[in-house]
């Protein structure tokens, strides 16, 4: 029996919920599932299905977790709640290893839905929204506006959105013939077309 990867284990648990979650709020599914791979190692590092890192600042109402995390600083004396360790690297900036706390939500659903409105309703990530429809674009406008302190955010994330792709790919072959399958057929036909469209006009 061949041996299902965590890559591909990840978007069949999960493509149903970033599928749901962009029909509902007009954040491009492909781009979740990019972003909620990275942050979540492929599914494996989720803290209360937490998805997206997305930590519990004071405006926070809901549920919260304290998570140990890696983040990296300008400064050797950025505040959090337990700090374990401030390493200095080699460009100058500080490794810290932290505990901050994280939103925690009753099912990874609801994590996706929260993360698409959470986008949405922060001005941060206004210019990440407007461009919503060409979702490379939009990944490197969330990572250019700060969603986390890694200096390579945006590059692992576009490295990542090309397995994310193959996976969907393998994904959509496996349930072609079924009722739901026709669906996301379509969904992932409009994203790639959306894709390939993008493509073409920033590089030709």
């Amino acid at each position: 029996m061949e041996v299902m990867s965590k890559s591909q284990g990840f978007i069949n648990k999960y493509y149903a919920s970033a599928l749901q979650a962009e029909r509902v709020t007009g954040i491009p599914a492909i781009a979740m599932l990019t972003q909620s791979a990275l942050e979540s190692g492929w599914g494996e590092k989720v803290a209360n299905n937490n998805m997206f890192g997305i930590k519990a600042d004071k405006n926070w109402k809901g549920s919260k977790v304290l998570v140990t995390t890696s983040e990296v600083h300008s400064s050797s004396n950025v505040k959090y709640p337990v700090v374990i360790s401030v390493t200095k690297r080699g460009d100058g900036k500080f490794l810290y290893r932290v505990k901050d706390y994280f939103r925690s939500y009753p099912t990874p659903a609801d994590s996706f839905i929260d993360y698409a409105n959470f986008i949405k309703q922060n001005k941060r990530y206004k210019e990440a929204v407007s461009v919503a429809n060409n979702p490379v674009l939009f990944l490197q406008k969330i990572a250019a506006a700060g969603y986390a302190t890694d200096p390579s955010y945006a590059s692992k994330l576009i490295e990542v959105m090309d397995s994310v792709k193959k996976r969907i790919e393998v994904f959509v072959k496996s349930h072609k013939g079924s009722a739901a399958g026709l669906g996301i057929v379509a969904a992932v036909l409009v994203f790639f077309y959306s894709l390939m469209t993008e493509y073409v006009v920033q590089n030709f």
